[in-house]
């Protein structure tokens, strides 16, 4: 012991560690954080699996248990059956984005080939209109051939006539007068005859000159052109909200022989790829439904009503009791059964799933949404928005995105979507035309948002992108609540007093290009 060692009581002490028999192990997988030891233990309350190094380092508060006692009495077909289509849809998925990326990069290629060509093209033009121009000055340089013999044979007769005067000049200067007289009297018809050659020769000559002047408009320009790189939303992105309808598929049915009174269906999930659970605060009870079989298998009666409820692991469900201030988890061996339940402040209704085990929750009559762990400890709490308002007044439902980054919450009272940023705290509102009543969210996995209008008048069921900036009228009246969605379904509620006993429906979502109705 050190001075440093903590005593703890004996409720409080950890779960064991210690290393099980060889014979009780049954699993020969390594741990990859500890590559000499086997994965013995699994986590229920995180849904992990490690080594008893793992398990005493990260899980020692845990309810942790030996994997081969576990599946003594657990069977695991189901669960199995589920992973594997979940692997096959992403294998599928990431087979249809292999595709699209190859005739992506076959279109980055026969794009970058047809600019080199349209380049070439340009230059071959430049280079033909050059030489087009350079042909006409040599054949105009030819054409000039005779105007410089004209003036080759100009010059030659001006050589000759100033020799003859140099000739005549000389002579005179050297003679005497008598002599000189006589010479300027003999030759002034020379000079006159020679005047007259000269203006013979050079009258009505023109001398034609070429010169090449460049576009002044090219020399102005830099370049001549522009290489436009234009940036394509790849086909594997996420599609335009606009793009999605939706399609009834069958009624489920949620009575069952124990109902006392009306179903009221405030919360759904899904469970399996078979199997949903549905919250009917009528009859204060959760109910798993077998959606081929169309019947309820199994449900749990509670104190008060329970309303909202999402799978926190394959194995563990957790149920927000409103009445009794509480989050009930569920957790499942052969059949679901009351694990623990979470005390909170005020009464609880939306809950959703988010990273690390969390789980996020919305809560009245301090209108607020607050991120908890399992044992309570709250880590986040959004209530009010930079300016110091208040963000909600009646948060009743609240959904997580695929990559549990974001939290939508839709507010009854304020008929307004809130995107919450779990990592930045970021709040993004958007506040609905008056005379609708926002109630019901859910988020598909291309991360649309999902939002029902429970007004009797309207009854809609709205679509909105993830920055919630467009929307478009998924269903119309009549089609009910929005209660859940799971890959490519959604459920709906109704409040048909005739049929108080069945969902409205299940509607398969599917890609589709459709013109939207009305905005909200």
């Amino acid at each position: 012991m050190s001075r440093n060692h903590i005593l703890l009581k004996g409720d409080k002490m950890p779960a064991t560690s210690q290393k099980p028999c060889k014979s009780k192990i049954g699993c020969s997988e390594l741990c990859p954080q500890h590559p000499q030891e086997v994965i013995i233990y699994y986590c229920r309350t995180h849904d992990d699996v490690g080594c008893h190094m793992c398990i005493a380092d990260k899980h020692s508060f845990c309810k942790d248990e030996i994997i081969s006692d576990i599946l003594k009495d657990v069977g695991i077909e189901t669960e199995c059956k589920n992973f594997i289509k979940d692997l096959e849809d992403v294998g599928k998925q990431a087979g249809l984005y292999k595709k699209q990326g190859q005739e992506d990069k076959g279109k980055i290629d026969n794009c970058n080939d047809a600019a080199i060509q349209q380049m070439k093209s340009f230059r071959k033009d430049i280079t033909s209109s050059l030489d087009q121009m350079k042909s006409s000055l040599t054949s105009e340089a030819t054409r000039k051939q005779d105007a410089k013999s004209e003036i080759d044979k100009l010059i030659s007769e001006c050589d000759c006539v100033t020799r003859e005067t140099e000739q005549l000049k000389t002579e005179i200067e050297k003679s005497d007068r008598s002599k000189m007289f006589v010479l300027m009297k003999l030759n002034k018809d020379k000079i006159k005859i020679c005047k007259t050659a000269l203006r013979t020769l050079t009258d009505g000559k023109n001398i034609n000159t070429i010169s090449f002047e460049p576009n002044k408009t090219l020399q102005s320009i830099h370049s001549f052109g522009e290489i436009n790189i234009k940036t394509e939303i790849m086909a594997t992105k996420k599609r335009n909200p606009f793009d999605i309808v939706a399609t009834t598929s069958t009624p489920v049915s949620v009575k069952s022989d124990s109902d006392k009174r009306r179903c009221e269906i405030n919360g759904i999930t899904v469970v399996s790829t078979d199997e949903i659970a549905v919250a009917d605060t009528g009859n204060k009870t959760v109910k798993f439904i077998d959606v081929k079989e169309n019947k309820v298998i199994s449900e749990l009666i509670f104190p008060t009503a329970p309303w909202g409820l999402t799978m926190v692991t394959p194995k563990t469900l957790a149920v927000t009791l409103p009445y009794s201030q509480e989050i009930q988890i569920l957790s499942k061996c052969e059949s679901w059964q009351k694990d623990h339940h979470i005390k909170v402040r005020g009464y609880c209704y939306g809950i959703a799933k988010c990273s690390d085990g969390n789980i996020v929750v919305s809560l009245k009559p301090s209108p607020r949404v607050e991120i908890l762990r399992q044992n309570g400890a709250v880590l986040k709490t959004f209530k009010v928005d930079s300016k110091g308002f208040d963000i909600f007044r009646d948060p009743q439902y609240l959904a997580v995105d695929v990559d549990e980054k974001n939290v939508y919450v839709s507010d009854v009272v304020l008929n307004k979507v809130a995107k919450l940023s779990l990592a930045t705290g970021e709040i993004t509102a958007l506040h609905s035309s008056h005379g609708v009543s926002l109630y019901g969210i859910a988020v598909t996995e291309n991360g649309d948002v999902l939002v029902c209008d429970i007004k009797k008048s309207k009854s809609n069921v709205y679509m909105f992108s993830d920055d919630l900036s467009n929307s478009k009228i998924m269903l119309g009246k009549n089609d009910g609540l929005i209660k859940w969605i799971q890959e490519d379904k959604l459920a709906v509620d109704t409040e048909d007093v005739n049929d108080l006993h069945n969902l409205k429906g299940v509607f398969n979502v599917r890609f589709h290009t459709y013109k939207p109705s009305t905005d909200l």
